[in-house]
């Protein structure tokens, strides 16, 4: 009987932890890629999460054609859970500020990340601005490529994620 009566509470607790990282999060994303070639373009992503509201604003500039794209719908319980445990195991709630020179000596990819969020009543900003790539066929590349382009890539994966109605996790 204690024994059931101590499962319970335990498994209590855990819910309510997590309800409490739920209701206080809060998460705004402003990533910009932008490449500098002969057919330039760039695409820019606003995504804010907010009292379980998700909002999605994508533009893309440059060849072929401009477009723009717009999102939101509300999050549900779980799907939100899913959110925050993604960005915990990718550790994107850790805080990372890396901003370098952009000069390069070829066609790049320059990425500019700015990222804002409230969890488990903490807030934390991330800032990384730089090369993402320099592309040469020589290979005599000049210019410095930014190191935190997996953290990069795991907050593009999350917006594409949630674009997409569906959040992964890492198995």
């Amino acid at each position: 009987m204690l024994k059931n009566f101590i499962k319970i509470v335990l498994i209590l607790m855990a819910g309510s932890i997590g309800i409490v990282a739920e209701e206080g999060f809060y998460l705004k994303i402003n990533l910009s890629n932008r490449e500098f070639s002969k057919d330039s373009n760039s695409q820019t992503y606003i995504v804010k999460i907010e009292n379980g509201k998700f909002d999605y604003k994508f533009r893309y500039g440059g060849f072929p054609d401009n477009r723009k794209e717009e999102k939101s719908r509300d999050l549900g319980p779980e799907e939100l859970s899913k959110v925050i445990k993604y960005i915990r195991e990718r550790k994107i709630n850790i805080p990372v500020t890396e901003v370098i020179s952009t000069k390069a000596n070829g066609p790049s990819i320059k990425v500019n990340l700015s990222l804002f969020m409230k969890l488990d009543g903490e807030e934390m900003e991330t800032k990384i601005s730089g090369n993402y790539s320099i592309f040469r066929g020589d290979g005599k590349i000049k210019g410095k490529i930014i190191k935190n382009k997996g953290y990069v890539d795991s907050v593009m994966s999350l917006i594409r994620s949630l674009k997409r109605d569906k959040v992964k996790r890492k198995k």
